[in-house]
């Protein structure tokens, strides 16, 4: 029986939550940062810094070390019976000399005023900036590191925050901030180790800004821009290293436009158009360098059309159509070279529980095994054995926490173990063990997810 290990997105410590006869306590013994539901005296400093102590965050029950020097006049009090704070750039925290929870301004919890103890290097605590609310990610972006790490950069409600997950420790780290708020966006891993970071929503546009993240130094870069600007695109690696980047939304609606950055330039060429705007679409690398962009949606619905692009010559070319449009559905190339489309959105309302498969030796689509439930905003990935994971979305309006295998040899799929938490518009990632890493999403009522799980 498959097993799911749950942790918490947030440091280089898991977060180990429990309730006792009423009060919460946070964090694992190993983190030099405690923090309790109510101010302590004499709490144990969490920095070099004696003024730094470490805050209990009312929203989402977890420590951030902060400067507490401060006139609680200064401060205002939290709303939303003490979850929430209107003032830009502060978080609702519960342990201060104050009576009541306070919104405290998160550049107090800066490294630079509150830099960690050298008994704290190994573990370090939760630090957060240049946002305005403590919450979870979703909508961000994920990518596989070159060394095996996993980087989590963006999404909604953390959109400059980045986390490093190191397998071999089970530990997440904080990693520099994106220079550009970001969701909906892409993470490409290049041939020279850096990754590139492309387009997203903002937060008031949708921006054509790139920048690439450095896994040496930890830090973001800006780079290149974008020709358009453009959100809920994808972005796939051609066989010479350069990043083919397709469709999305720009400030007003979809888009067929494409276009190629090159990495040793730094540059992007627009290329020929696609032959139809497409958003919330999928784009796969074939066996032979080509790409294949299937299904997505404009203004009028989804769509059931796929084309390939052809690296060699530049040039699109349509296959013969999907058997069922959809869009917000996955894409994954099997061993065989052959790709799965599962599941996906048939109108505002309306998900499939239908499967096809795209033969690029035939250039045809043939259908397959249905789910067990219709899901969209989930999650597909190729495991070792050759079998296809596919976790958690959205059925009948809610989150779900099912998951199923299918087995392409026998064309069958079968039911595997939940997940711990309903979500959807999380990241899946297979790490070099073999595990499947689930982060963050939204759960019903729209909570995002700090914590992450393992799949092994």
């Amino acid at each position: 029986m498959k097993q799911w290990v749950v942790h918490i997105l947030i440091t280089l410590n898991i977060l180990n939550i429990m309730t006792n006869h009423g009060k919460v306590k946070a964090q694992s013994s190993d983190c030099r940062c405690h923090p309790t539901p109510y101010f302590e005296s004499g709490a144990t400093p969490c920095s070099t810094n004696p003024s730094c102590k470490c805050l209990w965050m009312t929203l989402t029950e977890q420590g951030i070390c902060a400067d507490t020097a401060i006139s609680c006049s200064s401060l205002l009090a939290c709303t939303n019976n003490g979850k929430a704070c209107s003032p830009p750039n502060t978080v609702c925290v519960n342990n201060t000399r104050c009576s009541g929870p306070v919104c405290y301004p998160l550049a107090r919890a800066s490294s630079e005023r509150c830099p960690l103890s050298q008994t704290d290097a190994i573990y370090p605590i939760p630090r957060v900036s240049n946002i305005n609310t403590i919450s979870g990610f979703y909508a961000h972006g994920s990518s596989l590191l070159s060394n095996g790490d996993l980087l989590i950069a963006g999404g909604s409600s953390a959109a400059v925050l980045t986390h490093v997950y190191n397998p071999s420790t089970g530990l997440w780290k904080r990693t520099g901030n994106l220079l550009v708020a970001r969701a909906y966006h892409t993470l490409t891993l290049l041939r020279n180790d850096k990754v590139l970071i492309a387009g997203g929503k903002g937060a008031d546009s949708i921006p054509n800004s790139v920048e690439l993240y450095d896994a040496y130094t930890g830090l973001c870069t800006m780079t290149g821009s974008m020709k358009e600007a453009r959100d809920t695109h994808t972005a796939s690696v051609l066989p010479n290293g350069q990043v083919l980047v397709v469709g999305g939304n720009n400030t007003i609606t979809s888009v067929n436009t494409a276009e190629i950055f090159n990495p040793l330039s730094e540059e992007w060429t627009t290329i020929n158009n696609m032959s139809v705007n497409r958003t919330l679409h999928t784009a796969s690398i074939l066996a032979n360098g080509n790409v294949l962009v299937a299904g997505g949606e404009t203004l009028n619905g989804p769509l059931s059309s796929a084309e390939v692009y052809d690296f060699t010559t530049g040039h699109w070319s349509k296959t013969s159509d999907m058997n069922v449009p959809r869009s917000r559905h996955t894409a994954t190339v099997l061993n065989d070279g052959r790709v799965l489309i599962v599941g996906g959105r048939l109108s505002k309302s309306y998900y499939t529980s239908t499967t096809e498969i795209y033969d690029p030796y035939t250039n045809l689509w043939s259908k397959t095994g249905n789910m067990t439930i219709p899901r969209q905003r989930h999650t597909a990935s190729l495991l070792m054995s050759g079998n296809v994971l596919v976790l958690g979305g959205i059925s009948n309006s809610v989150y779900v926490n099912t998951a199923e295998v299918y087995d392409p040899v026998s064309d069958v799929w079968s039911t595997t173990s939940n997940i711990n938490n309903e979500r959807g518009y999380h990241t899946t990632t297979v790490l070099p063990d073999g595990d499947v890493l689930v982060v963050g999403g939204l759960s019903n009522g729209g909570f995002p997810l700090w914590n992450s799980e393992l799949y092994s």
